[in-house]
């Protein structure tokens, strides 16, 4: 189910600090394997592919209409993307109506989360919610080995909850 799985990924953003380093890596490993927030599939390969698309790689029509770029991540469950949230959406085509954003998120990839953004795509803004491939993001980049240890379950973030620590290390990638 879809819904225990984010409420998995959730669960990466409170780490406990009253386990030992071996606990806490054997907690964040099986919460990675159950939630398959890393896993690379054919949807995740399709959605990298038209974040290309998109964008307008390679096609001149659509990097006129894209004059910036924007990428969000969201690794939360798509209840917890708030009023605040959409607002931020907000100003940025308020100050960028040229602009592109792209979402990166497994929940706002679901049927509730498209359903959050699809005001914005109503009023003509240019919004792509896309399941991400970390896999494809950290290819190439020294993020790769961060991913490996994370996957293998050798990889200790301590007092930073493990979901502040895999968005950062994507954002990086995605710049990347």
């Amino acid at each position: 189910n879809d819904n225990n799985s984010f409420a998995k990924v959730d669960e990466l953003s409170k780490p406990s600090r009253q386990v030992s380093v071996e606990e806490r890596i054997k907690r964040v490993r099986a919460m990675f394997e159950d939630s398959g927030i890393l896993e690379s599939t054919a949807k995740t390969r399709d959605d990298h592919e038209k974040i290309t698309r998109f964008l307008g790689q390679g096609n001149d029509t659509n990097t006129n209409r894209c004059k910036i770029q924007f990428f969000m991540t969201w690794i939360s469950p798509d209840s917890f993307f708030s009023t605040r949230d959409m607002l931020t959406l907000e100003s940025i085509f308020k100050s960028h109506p040229e602009g592109c954003v792209v979402i990166l998120s497994k929940s706002m990839a679901s049927e509730p989360g498209r359903k959050m953004v699809e005001t914005l795509i109503s009023r003509g803004y240019r919004v792509l919610v896309v399941t991400p491939d970390f896999n494809l993001v950290f290819n190439n980049t020294p993020a790769v080995k961060v991913l490996d240890r994370l996957e293998s379950g050798s990889l200790d973030t301590g007092a930073i909850p493990i979901n502040q620590n895999l968005s950062n290390q994507f954002r990086l990638g995605t710049l990347f």
